[in-house]
């Protein structure tokens, strides 16, 4: 997702397919073509607007997929630094 950006969602955002050691799933910020990461950007938000989740879960999850990383993201309800399942 690209830095200093919004993105609404209307329902979660869930990870449901593995990666591989040579492979992995990486769901993150970017700032340029190729170029992951916050460059010193803001971290992209993820918005719910009214959508409900229970137990406080975060809005871009993983069902513990293998070799799957959920870094530099902010959603409305928590601030997701990195997720990561090896």
């Amino acid at each position: 997702m690209k830095v200093n950006t919004t993105c609404t969602l209307s329902v979660k955002f869930t990870i449901d397919w593995d990666g591989s050691s040579g492979d992995q799933v990486i769901i993150g910020a970017y700032y340029g073509n190729g170029q992951f990461g916050l460059n010193g950007n803001s971290r992209p938000i993820i918005d719910g607007g009214n959508t409900i989740l229970s137990n406080n879960n975060p809005l871009v999850g993983s069902n513990n997929e293998t070799y799957t990383t959920i870094k530099n993201l902010k959603d409305k309800m928590q601030k997701v630094n990195e997720l990561s399942t090896d």
